[in-house]
């Protein structure tokens, strides 16, 4: 009993030098990781710092401000002519884009034969549907929030607008909102095909737990592209808020539109990372990784 008591506390010793051992190594390892990161992250920061510091130097101490207060006039005078015509625009091009893409897809999925060789050129036609449809519903998207962005420039000089072009006022507004209600439409008919293609799919576009009900009729392969996608979008969001911020921050020194701009990127930026931690936070207690 003696002699096991003996080789059993040499193992538990050699084991606890063994774990010490990999400790070590691990620290090392991480030490230098830093130590080479911080050679581009030191100087990179230090040159942003200078150039931050040398801009706004000659900002308030050169004829920069009288140029750029004669281009932000221009800008506008641009922006108030253009505003309408770019609704109206962004409006049709996105509707009209999202419908084609929808009816090539619907015309490549009724030549799908489900019972064609795998290896033949016919059952690619699922695939090159399913791409169609995922331009159709990206034109959507993006034509919508493009939408929005010219509108909210042309909401903000409305009084002007009304008072000089009444009539292109009006109609600029009427086709932003039908615009609204088309891509809500084309939405909806998009995901219906989706379920038609994958009739495990559910969820309508009406529905306020859509997105919900959507991720959870996903198989694990779906869920993998949403996740990785989303992460991604996450992870560019996070450099855009932060060269966002940078560039209100710069800009207010010159246009002296004050903070309000900083504040709304920092805001948003900051409300996106509360609920990325957060959410992460509970998967971690949950039982996703057990």
């Amino acid at each position: 009993m003696k002699r096991d008591e003996v080789e059993s506390g040499f193992n538990a010793e050699d084991e606890k030098k063994e774990i010490k051992t990999i400790e070590d190594q691990k620290k090392e390892e991480i030490r230098k990781e830093n130590r080479k990161a911080l050679k581009t992250y030191i100087p990179v920061l230090i040159l942003c710092t200078l150039l931050g510091g040398v801009f706004g130097y000659f900002a308030n101490n050169s004829g920069l401000q009288g140029a750029a207060d004669q281009i932000a006039a221009w800008t506008e005078k641009a922006l108030f002519v253009l505003m309408p015509y770019c609704i109206i625009a962004t409006a049709v091009i996105s509707f009209a884009l999202s419908l084609y893409h929808y009816n090539v897809a619907k015309k490549l999925y009724a030549d799908f034969d489900e019972d064609a060789d795998p290896d033949d050129d016919e059952a690619d036609l699922y695939a090159r549907a399913d791409r169609k449809l995922s331009s159709a519903v990206s034109a959507s998207g993006i034509g919508q929030i493009t939408g929005m962005l010219f509108f909210a420039v042309f909401f903000s000089d409305l009084d002007a607008h009304l008072e000089q072009h009444s009539a292109l006022a009006l109609v600029t507004t009427i086709i932003f909102i039908a615009g609204i209600f088309l891509t809500v439409r084309m939405q909806q008919l998009q995901i219906d095909f989706v379920k038609r293609m994958s009739p495990s799919m559910k969820g309508s576009v009406y529905d306020s737990k859509f997105h919900q009900k959507w991720e959870e009729s996903c198989d694990e392969a779906e869920r993998l592209v949403i996740y990785k996608a989303s992460y991604k979008a996450y992870r560019f969001a996070n450099i855009a808020c932060s060269a966002g911020w940078a560039v209100t921050i710069m800009g207010s020194l010159i246009l002296h539109y004050g903070c309000l701009p900083s504040v709304v990127i920092s805001a948003l930026w900051m409300l996106m990372n509360i609920v990325y931690y957060r959410e992460a936070m509970r998967l971690e207690r949950s039982k996703i990784n057990r």
